[in-house]
């Protein structure tokens, strides 16, 4: 409704709807039939898209299985492993061994 509203030249109107969401920039809205559609997908680059915006949403648990799918799919491709190794928290990552700084 924002971008409509802006669109007929109601900037206070889209302003006040950008306020009310919370949002600045656009979003997309849940469609439970792209969700469905993830269930059957086989492109890798898909899920991990997908698995950014579960995460974004706070569905971590979701987009953990997303990842896990993607790198079954391409597991020679690290970018799907660092993704998903950035879902895990620091507090399960060991501490380095002495003399090993980890970087902050």
């Amino acid at each position: 409704m924002t971008t409509v509203a802006e669109h007929f030249g109601s900037q206070g109107e889209a302003d006040a709807l950008r306020l009310e969401i919370g949002r600045r920039e656009f979003s997309d809205l849940p469609d439970p039939w792209l969700d469905r559609l993830l269930e059957d997908c086989c492109d890798p680059y898909r899920l991990s898209v997908a698995a950014t915006v579960a995460n974004m949403v706070g569905n971590a648990a979701a987009a953990r299985q997303l990842l896990e799918r993607a790198v079954a799919l391409a597991p020679k491709s690290s970018s799907y492993h660092r993704q998903l190794g950035l879902l895990f928290p620091k507090a399960w990552i060991p501490s380095p061994p002495a003399g090993i700084s980890r970087r902050p």
